[in-house]
């Protein structure tokens, strides 16, 4: 089995100045993670915070659920949230998703 590590690499002798290449490559590596994981669920995040902020009566929105409605009230933490012609449900601002387009929800009401 000695056959696999060289005698100069057994005994720490081939350095090579991995000190510097080591502090270059991580961080490049937390350049890396930082442009394609962090900043664009920052921007999803705000984003996903100013369509909350805009939402107003009359919205027609998916909530995460994927349940489909049209906004009849709505406060700081609760939206009234008419899902049938017969049905309000109360849910929590922040479980609201995406906003639709006009007509969705009278569509989705046809199809029943």
């Amino acid at each position: 089995m000695d056959f696999f590590i060289s005698p100069a690499m057994a005994q720490g002798g081939a350095d090579g100045g991995g000190g510097l290449s080591f502090l270059v490559f991580t961080l490049v590596l937390i350049a890396v993670f930082w442009f394609l994981v962090i900043r664009p669920q920052q921007k999803r995040v705000k984003a996903h915070r100013e369509m909350l902020s805009e939402l107003k009566v009359d919205d027609e929105v998916v909530t995460n659920g994927g349940d489909l409605g049209r906004i009849n009230w709505l406060n700081d933490n609760w939206v009234g949230l008419q899902v049938t012609p017969e049905q309000e449900w109360v849910v929590q601002r922040q479980l609201v998703a995406h906003q639709m387009p006009r007509g969705t929800v009278e569509q989705s009401w046809a199809q029943d």
